[in-house]
């Protein structure tokens, strides 16, 4: 993107579009150490292009959300994002054979949606088994948000976690189901 300065890996050029807006296409396998924080107003494209992005943990059992979307963001393209998820605040499309798995051992959800969600394509997984008091979903969809699945598959694999959670608006033309 012309309005970036020169970024040196993918996690630069992740950090630039998600403070400016803009299209990255990821050349190699991104560890991040805070989520990617994608501002209000900032239009964000990411092809995962067949790599992975994931996060260290922020304490014990607990990683950190992978993006914390304000804006408008779109990720397509093969690949796999493996982290306490994706938070939703804004408006998201996913749109490919993509992966993206809620790894925590303590809640979480591969997408918490509380803004405008549209998922065509993609497997969402809640992988780990939650501890006593929490639990964590593949999908959840919160109070005032709103998720129109077109496709896809969620995959929860155990009693504390579920495939999807719906306390929103949730319309699902198309999916795989397997768990809770």
């Amino acid at each position: 993107n012309n309005e970036w300065p020169d970024a040196n890996n993918d996690a630069e050029k992740l950090a630039y579009a998600a403070m400016f807006g803009g299209e990255v296409t990821l050349t190699e396998d991104v560890a991040l150490t805070q989520p990617l924080n994608i501002v209000e107003g900032a239009n964000v494209v990411i092809n995962l292009n067949g790599k992975t992005i994931t996060t260290n943990e922020e304490q014990s059992g607990r990683h950190h959300y992978a993006i914390l979307n304000n804006g408008t963001l779109s990720l397509n393209g093969n690949g796999a994002i493996n982290a306490r998820g994706i938070k939703n605040f804004g408006t998201m499309t996913v749109d490919g054979d993509l992966t993206i798995t809620n790894v925590d051992t303590n809640g979480g959800a591969a997408i918490w949606n509380e803004g405008e969600l549209t998922i065509n394509n993609g497997t969402f997984i809640s992988s780990v088994g939650a501890t006593s008091g929490s639990y964590g979903a593949a999908l959840n969809t919160r109070a005032g948000g709103k998720a129109v699945v077109n496709g896809g598959t969620f995959e929860a694999y155990s009693y504390l976690t579920y495939a999807i959670v719906n306390e929103g608006e949730t319309t699902i033309y198309d999916a795989i189901v397997k768990g809770t």
